[in-house]
């Protein structure tokens, strides 16, 4: 039987508490060096901007991401720490196996029934 692990458990409840935040990180790790705009990023994902926005803001904070302002605008870059990174890393290719990826998804549902 399938069980997360201790870290990845960590992981998810210290970064991962939504799905705007799930399609914000794996879309910076698999297109690294990205520099773009909440308002690119929305576009991309599929999001409203004002959610993807807000998943931003709460990312810098967490130090995920880096908030760069640029002519007014606000630019958002994937810049986590070393052992963030490797974290981010262990997230994604749990991700691609099936009875895993279920795990998290349960894990991510169950945290948002509890707020």
């Amino acid at each position: 039987m399938y069980k997360l692990g201790e870290n990845l458990e960590k992981f998810i409840e210290s970064y991962v508490d939504s799905f705007v935040k799930w399609d914000l990180i794996t879309y910076f790790y698999s297109n690294s060096g990205v520099s773009d705009t909440a308002h690119s990023l929305a576009i991309h994902l599929g999001r409203k901007e004002s959610d993807v926005e807000k998943s931003l803001n709460e990312l810098v904070e967490k130090n995920l991401v880096t908030e760069i302002k640029e002519d007014g605008k606000s630019i958002y870059q994937y810049t986590p720490p070393a052992e963030v990174s490797k974290m981010v890393e262990n997230f994604v290719k749990s991700l691609e196996i099936r009875e895993e990826r279920l795990l998290i998804l349960a894990k991510l549902l169950r945290t948002r029934a509890n707020k």
